[in-house]
């Protein structure tokens, strides 16, 4: 009979023991491994952002012949007066300094921003979305803070963009093929929040979902989530008079027509449009951008929060989540909010998405479509390289001025809080965010109005918040609770129009009319020395350090 070792004991779990601890140890140095390379990498990104402008480039150079001074002297003195030991000189010290491994050009680098930071503050002039137009400003001693997304320009017609990517999905089977023997089909939309160009995404997917079965039933689902429920005219902006009369359009309501259809990882119940749980076909359109707390925008938050229920969008945004190091703007690994998303994609049985990326100017400029996962890590994948701007740790901002995006996107006090985290990774504890929104439509939402407005500070907020348990989590905590983080060690100064003035105070901001104003302000705080930052647009950022 052969022998059997017993778990956990002789030396089965000797060499158990072993290579668990030689497991965690490889594991740990390859961990700190990664981390210094990207902390060199992060490093090298950030010198670089600070040498690629002209002047700067041309200041370097300049550095450098002064720097080869003696060489220059040394070559002329031997060849004015012949004198041998010149050249010794000049020889022996360009030998030294051009070799390879010296620290010639570093220095040359550290001497050249030396210069530029103590003599050559820096000026940014810009203009601010701001509602339907814009602000400018012009501030002194000042960094902008931007990604690449104004290289991100639609080359094509966004309609064209759609086409291509559906004719080849990400990860799945074309879109007619899924549609073949099907009776009905459920395309959720988005609804009046979100600038996603439905005009561009819908005709194509609409068609194509027809020439796969021309007798198929469909709906199309307008996304709300719990936000209020999106107007015949909304919904005629946003997808065009021609779909808007010809198509079966319904706006999903978070307290009706829902059905139970599981349970997530969680524990909060899968609580879901009916005509989402219901359909033979569940597909959805959508954008990508970053997100403050779910990582990005698109893919699986099509249906959570999009068609769900008020109490699985409540257990989703619950306080232990928000609470979480993970629920932060472009992180989706270990992100508890995206992973519970993720399975209520799955369990719902999303079959198919069309995800835009789109640039400033609100065009698509990037489509894909596919698989609601591996499209959306594809799209993700994409976008990073256009909005992750790095700001190193010691380098923080005391005063930053940014923005919500302007029109649809600053419509609220309520969707502002997102451009807040922005200027919050971007700065250190203490400092004062400017932030500039027109907010047409006021605060966007009474409790989250009274839940900052009432409380004793936003300390003693934050941590009733994390503390309440998943299922006793009211609506719009979520968003009080991310701005009750940024107010603990933050100052905000919002600038708006004068009739949210008492609104802005009561919730434990700072008022200003006008962006000059709110510097003049925050300049008596910070001093008039303060190292000052601006993102024009805070949604369209991801800042790491």
């Amino acid at each position: 009979m052969r022998d059997t070792a017993i778990p956990g004991s002789g030396k089965a779990a000797g060499h158990h023991r072993y290579g668990c601890i030689h497991h965690a140890v490889r594991n740990h140095i390859t961990r700190r491994i990664q981390d210094m390379w990207q902390k060199i990498k992060n490093f090298c990104k950030s010198i670089w952002n600070e040498c690629k402008d002209v002047k700067t480039l041309i200041l370097l150079i300049i550095v450098i012949i002064i720097a080869y001074s003696p060489v220059w002297l040394g070559y002329t003195l031997y060849f004015i007066f012949r004198w041998k030991w010149c050249i010794v000189v000049a020889t022996g010290y360009l030998a030294f300094w051009a070799g390879p491994f010296t620290p010639f050009f570093p220095l040359c680098i550290a001497v050249t921003l030396f210069i530029k930071r103590r003599f050559y503050p820096n000026n940014v002039n810009a203009r601010l979305p701001y509602g339907h137009g814009e602000l400018q400003i012009d501030v002194k001693n000042a960094s902008l803070l931007t990604g690449k997304l104004s290289k991100l320009k639609a080359g094509k017609d966004g309609t064209e963009l759609v086409r291509a990517a559906m004719a080849s999905p990400i990860g799945s089977l074309r879109l007619k093929e899924l549609a073949a023997g099907k009776r009905t089909c459920t395309v959720i939309i988005s609804d009046h929040t979100r600038p996603v160009p439905s005009r561009d995404i819908l005709p194509p997917l609409l068609s194509e979902l027809r020439e796969g079965n021309p007798d198929i039933e469909i709906t199309l689902l307008v996304a709300t989530g719990c936000h209020r429920l999106t107007t015949l005219d909304e919904i005629r902006v946003k997808v065009g008079d021609e779909i808007a009369e010809h198509e079966r359009i319904v706006v999903h309501d978070c307290d009706s027509n829902n059905v139970d259809i599981g349970v997530l990882p969680s524990g909060a119940h899968l609580i879901i449009d009916r005509l989402a749980a219901e359909t033979d076909l569940l597909v959805a359109e959508g954008f990508i951008e970053p997100h403050f707390f779910a990582g990005f925008s698109g893919g699986r938050k099509s249906v959570l929060p999009g068609v769900c229920a008020r109490e699985t969008v409540l257990g989703n945004h619950c306080g232990s989540f928000i609470d979480s190091p993970y629920a932060r703007t472009g992180v989706l690994e270990h992100n508890p909010i995206h992973e519970d998303m993720v399975a209520a994609a799955h369990l719902a049985g999303l079959a198919y998405i069309v995800n835009v990326v789109i640039d400033e100017e609100h065009k698509t400029a990037m489509a894909f479509a596919g698989d609601p996962i591996k499209a959306h890590e594809a799209g993700v994948a994409a976008l990073r390289p256009y909005v992750e701007v790095t700001v190193p740790a010691g380098k923080k901002a005391d005063i930053c001025i940014t923005t919500n995006g302007g029109y649809p996107l600053d419509q609220n006090l309520y969707q502002c809080v997102k451009s807040m985290t922005a200027a919050e990774a971007a700065t250190r504890e203490g400092a004062v965010l400017i932030i500039c929104a027109e907010c047409a439509d006021g605060v966007g939402g009474e409790f989250f109005r009274r839940q900052l407005t009432d409380c004793a500070d936003p300390q003693q907020l934050y941590q009733q918040l994390t503390d309440t348990p998943q299922s006793l989590t009211e609506p719009d905590a979520w968003q009080s609770q991310v701005l009750a983080r940024v107010l603990m060690t933050r100052k905000v100064i919002f600038v708006t129009r004068p009739e949210l003035k008492e609104t802005v105070e009561e919730m434990k901001m700072t008022y200003a009319p006008a962006v000059d104003e709110a510097l003049s302000m925050a300049y008596e705080i910070a001093g008039v020395k303060a190292k000052t930052a601006v993102i024009s647009n805070g949604i369209s950022v991801i800042i790491t350090s």
